[in-house]
C-alpha cells in the first residue's frame, strides 16, 4: 500500500515560511558566532607610558574568526581626564584580515595628557561597531625605567640581587630614588616600544632572540638608547662590530646611542653605584642623567633648511611708515595748498593710505609661494661601523592660503609628537595662532600608511617630526693610506669633518669618490662660529646657496669626542607627499658619520 500526502497550496506557502524563517536564524546565530572582535591587551610596558613626546606602546588583538576574509577599522582617541584640559588627538587605521586570522597590532601612540584616557572603537565595513572600550591612564612614577631582559626566573633574580645588594646604604638608597628596575621576558618587535625605557639590560642569549627582537633592540640602541649586555649570559648575536677588543671605558657609541658592555652581574652593579655616587665618572654621569628627548634633536638642526615666509622687518616698516607721513602730510598738504583745493584731504589721505597700504601687500606677497609646499628633510646619524642609522626627519608642510592639508607618508617612520596643540606658525604675529590655545588635536590614520590632516592658515606651515631607521648601501670606509671611500649612495653638495676643535672643508663629495679627510690645517671652530652662533638664531638669516652657511650648519651637526664626517646631499628619503595637490618640494639629506674606526 502507499501512502500519499497531499497538501494545499496554502500549507506549501506556510511550511516555506516556516523554512526560510529557521535558514535565517541559523545564518545569524553562525554570524554572531564568527563575528570579528578587538581587544585592547597592553598600552605601555606593563603600564609604563613615555614621558616625552616618544610614542608609546598600544598593543590592540584583532580577531577574524569568520571563513570570509574582512576587514577592522580602528579609532582611537587620546584626552584629558578632565574633559576640559587639553586637547583631543585622533589616530586611525585599516586592518585586513584574513580568514581565520588573529593579530597582534602595535600601534604608536604618544601621550601628552597628564592623566590620559584612551578610547578604542572597531567598526566593520558596513558601519557595525564590535568595540567600544575605554580606560583611564595613570603616569606610575617618575623614576628612570630600566628594563632587565632575561629568559628564566633564576637568571633574573640573580641579575637584578645583585645590582639591588651592590653598595653602601646610602648608595643603595639612591639607586631606589632614581631607578625602578623592571623584568621583562617577552621582547617588543618594534624599537620604539622600548621608547618609556631609560636604559634596557640584556642578560640573556642573544641567539636566542627572534629577528625581529634583536632588530627592536638594535635600533633602540641606535635611537640615543642605553642598551647594556651582561657578555657572558649574551654571548654573539647582537651588535657584534662593537663587541671586539677591550677598553678601559664601558660604553661604545652605536649611532646616536651607546652600548654598555659588562663582564658580569658585579661589574654591572658597580657601575650603576658610581651613577648615583658623589665621585661618579663622566661616563656613568651621563648614563645616570641620560633624558630621552632625542626625538626632536635635530630638529633646530633642520629648521634653517625648511621653508620661511618673508615678511617686512621692523626697520622696512619704519622706513615705510615715514614715507607715508612725508607723503600724506608734507607733499599732499602742499600740493592742495597750491590748487588752493584743501577741502579735498577728506579724499586724498584715505586714498593714499589705501595705495599705501596696497602696495605694501603687492610687494611683501610678491616674494611669497605662491602654491603649497611639502619641505623633507632627513638627518642619519650613523658610524663607520655600520651602515644602519638612525633617522630624524622632519616634514614642514606650508600654505599660501587657508586650506586643509593631507600629508602622507610611507614606510616605518613613526610620529614623534608634539606637546602643542595643533597650530600653524607664521613669521608673522597677525597670522600666529601659537599663543591662542585652541584645544585642537592631531587627526593621524597610522595604517596602511601615515597620513596627516593639517589645517594651515594663510601663509602658515606646520612641522612634523618622525623617527625610523633605515640602511644604507654603506658607510664611510677608510683606507691604509688614510683615505676615506664614500660608500653612503649619497653625493654629497657639501661636506665637512670635524675633528676637536678644528673642522676641514672637504668641498663637493660624489658617491663612490675616493677622498683625504683632513686637507690642509683646517679651521678653528671658534672662529668660524663665533661664541654665541645658534642655528636657531640664525635660522632668518640663513642663505641655502651659501657654502659657508651650510659649513655652519654642519659644523653644528657634527659634535663628538671623535672624528664625524658630516654631508649635505638634495634628494628625497621619505617620499612623503600632499596627495593630488600641486605643490612645491625641497628635499634635502644630512648624514653625520662617526668614524669609531678612525680616520
Amino acid at each position: 500500500m502507499t501512502l500519499r500526502l497531499i497538501l494545499g497550496r496554502p500549507a506549501v506557502l506556510a511550511a516555506t515560511r516556516v523554512f526560510a524563517t529557521l535558514t535565517v536564524a541559523v545564518v545569524a546565530l553562525a554570524g554572531l558566532g564568527s563575528a570579528q572582535s578587538a581587544s585592547l591587551q597592553e598600552i605601555g610596558i606593563q603600564g609604563y607610558l613615555t614621558k616625552d613626546n616618544s610614542p608609546t606602546r598600544v598593543r590592540v588583538r584583532v580577531t577574524n574568526p569568520g571563513a570570509q576574509a574582512t576587514a577592522l577599522k580602528l579609532s582611537i582617541s587620546v584626552g584629558e581626564k578632565d574633559a576640559r584640559l587639553g586637547r583631543v588627538d585622533q589616530f586611525s587605521a585599516s586592518v585586513a584580515l584574513q580568514a581565520g586570522e588573529d593579530r597582534l597590532l602595535d600601534l604608536p601612540i604618544p601621550f601628552f595628557a597628564a592623566r590620559p584616557v584612551l578610547t578604542l572603537t572597531a567598526t566593520t565595513p558596513d558601519g557595525r561597531v564590535v568595540l567600544s572600550q575605554s580606560r583611564a591612564l595613570e603616569r606610575i612614577n617618575a623614576n628612570s625605567l630600566v628594563l632587565l631582559l632575561c629568559s628564566d626566573d633564576k637568571t633574573c633574580n640573580e641579575v637584578l640581587g645583585t645590582i639591588q645588594a651592590s653598595g653602601s646604604d646610602e648608595l643603595k638608597t639612591r639607586k631606589t630614588q632614581r631607578y625602578t628596575f623592571l623584568v621583562l621576558k617577552e621582547l617588543p618587535e618594534e624599537w620604539w616600544a622600548y621608547a618609556p625605557a631609560h636604559s634596557v639590560i640584556l642578560a640573556r642569549p642573544a641567539a636566542g632572540l627572534s629577528a625581529a627582537e634583536r632588530a627592536a633592540l638594535e635600533g633602540y640602541c641606535r635611537q640615543s638608547g642605553q642598551l647594556a649586555l651582561v657578555e657572558p649570559l649574551v654571548g654573539p648575536g647582537i651588535l657584534d662590530a662593537y663587541r671586539t677588543g677591550t677598553s678601559t671605558e664601558p660604553r661604545t657609541g652605536v649611532g646616536s646611542g651607546g652600548l654598555f658592555r659588562f663582564h658580569d652581574a658585579a661589574e654591572l652593579a658597580s657601575f650603576f653605584d658610581r651613577s648615583v655616587s658623589d665621585l661618579m665618572t663622566e661616563t656613568a654621569k651621563n648614563f645616570g642623567e641620560f633624558e630621552r628627548s632625542r626625538w626632536i634633536r635635530f630638529s633646530a638642526l633642520n629648521s634653517p633648511l625648511s621653508t620661511m615666509f618673508d615678511f617686512p622687518t621692523l626697520p622696512w616698516l619704519i622706513i615705510w611708515l615715514v614715507i607715508y607721513i612725508v607723503i600724506v602730510g608734507a607733499v599732499n598738504f602742499y600740493v592742495l595748498t597750491k590748487l588752493n583745493r584743501r577741502e579735498l584731504a577728506w579724499i586724498t589721505v584715505p586714498g593714499i593710505a589705501l595705495a599705501f597700504a596696497l602696495v605694501l601687500y603687492v610687494s611683501s606677497a610678491a616674494k611669497r609661494p605662491d602654491r603649497p609646499g611639502l619641505d623633507e628633510i632627513a638627518t642619519y646619524h650613523l658610524d663607520d661601523l655600520s651602515p644602519e642609522a638612525a633617522a630624524n626627519y622632519q616634514l614642514r608642510v606650508s600654505s599660501p592660503t587657508r586650506q586643509d592639508l593631507s600629508v602622507r607618508v610611507p614606510g616605518n617612520a613613526v610620529w614623534s609628537g608634539t606637546d602643542q596643540v595643533l597650530t600653524p606658525t607664521a613669521s608673522f604675529s597677525v597670522f600666529d595662532r601659537s599663543a591662542a590655545n585652541s584645544g585642537e588635536g592631531w587627526s593621524i590614520r597610522l595604517l596602511p600608511q601615515r597620513e596627516f590632516v593639517v589645517p594651515l592658515l594663510q601663509w602658515s606651515y606646520q612641522d612634523l617630526n618622525l623617527a625610523g631607521l633605515v640602511t644604507l648601501p654603506g658607510s664611510l670606509k677608510t683606507l691604509p693610506n688614510g683615505q676615506l671611500i664614500n660608500e653612503t649612495g649619497f653625493s654629497f653638495r657639501q661636506a665637512v669633518l670635524r675633528d676637536g676643535d678644528r673642522v676641514y672643508d672637504l668641498g663637493a663629495v660624489a658617491a663612490g669618490a675616493t677622498f683625504s679627510p683632513r686637507n690642509g690645517m683646517g679651521e678653528e671652530i671658534k672662529q668660524l662660529l663665533g661664541p654665541s652662533y645658534t642655528i636657531v638664531a640664525e635660522a632668518g638669516r640663513f642663505d641655502r646657496n651659501s657654502h659657508e652657511d651650510i659649513k655652519r650648519l654642519l659644523i653644528t651637526g657634527a659634535n663628538a669626542s671623535k672624528p664625524v664626517f658630516a654631508g649635505l646631499a638634495e634628494m628625497s628619503s621619505l617620499g612623503a607627499s600632499l596627495g593630488t595637490h600641486d605643490y612645491a618640494r625641497r628635499q634635502y639629506v644630512i648624514v653625520v658619520i662617526t668614524l669609531r674606526g678612525g680616520a
